[in-house]
């Protein structure tokens, strides 16, 4: 009676298990199985992209219009301008109130005095920019450097 009991026991344990590993199996398969590989196809295709974007933009030049901000080096005292280095500018030009220029200068060391009306100092990159041109409507890279020298 113990054997019949014991085995009994014995099969419905085995029938169990294989009912709950037929369960198990059933989870894992089907329509769960391929969405981790579609979404690594996705973020593939996305880096792709993005790459291919940032390679084309070096390679067709558009970082290349970025203009560089123009650096200089001035010291001012008793009414003179002084260059103490040019960094990557083309030269620095003096202008009045309302930002016409009124002289340049182009070298490390050059000066030139400063006249009652003019009060700002710009420095620049490209061409000389002419007397009395607009430092506003200058056609290359320019920057305010110091304003109020008078």
């Amino acid at each position: 009676m113990v054997t019949a009991l014991f085995s009994s026991f014995r099969v419905q344990t085995i029938m169990s298990l294989k009912t709950l590993t037929h369960k198990v199996r059933g989870l894992c398969s089907g329509e769960d199985r391929g969405v981790s590989p579609v979404i690594g196809v996705i973020l593939m295709v996305a880096i792709t992209v993005i790459l291919a974007a940032v390679i084309g933009a070096f390679v067709l030049g558009l970082g290349d219009d970025l203009g560089e901000n123009p650096q200089a080096s001035i010291s001012t005292s008793n009414g003179n301008v002084t260059v103490d280095s040019l960094g990557n500018a083309d030269g620095i030009a003096i202008t009045d109130d309302s930002n016409s220029v009124q002289t340049t200068i182009e070298s490390t060391g050059g000066s030139d005095t400063i006249d009652d009306g003019d009060t700002r100092v710009w420095v620049y990159i490209g061409d000389t920019p002419a007397d009395g041109e607009n430092m506003d409507e200058y056609n290359g890279d320019a920057q305010l450097m110091e304003s109020d020298l008078s």
